[in-house]
């Protein structure tokens, strides 16, 4: 009998006290696309576009020790943009601001981070 009198009063106190959270959203989360950026990205050998870093100043990097990769950044109209040799991993290097119809150019064994910043 004292077991179910504390279990009554045990769960009518549970339920009288919990707080139920609920998700409200702040006027903080209301960003416009420009702000947010993309996502960095590895890339291998081959020819990728680079439209989805459009508008961002972006970085290179080599991820891979022991290796060697060419970077070959090319715009819209065919026009060569940057041609840089990476062969150390702690060198960062600033491609600038990305267009739509970029293209980017991987020659080598290594892999190579694109991040974005502002």
């Amino acid at each position: 009998m004292k077991i179910k009198k504390f279990l009554i009063i045990f769960l009518i106190y549970i339920f009288t006290f919990t707080i139920i959270a609920e998700m409200h959203p702040s006027p903080m989360a209301e960003v416009s696309e420009q702000e947010i950026y993309p996502i960095s990205a590895t890339y291998k050998q081959g020819i990728y576009s680079l439209s989805l870093f459009e508008g961002y100043k972006v970085t290179a990097k080599l991820i891979t020790p022991n290796t060697t990769v060419t970077l070959i950044t090319v715009d819209s109209n065919g026009k060569l943009i940057q041609f840089i040799h990476l062969n150390e991993t702690d060198e960062i290097v600033k491609l600038g601001t990305l267009h739509n119809g970029d293209t980017g150019i991987v020659l080598g064994n290594g892999e190579v981070a694109i991040s974005p910043y502002k």
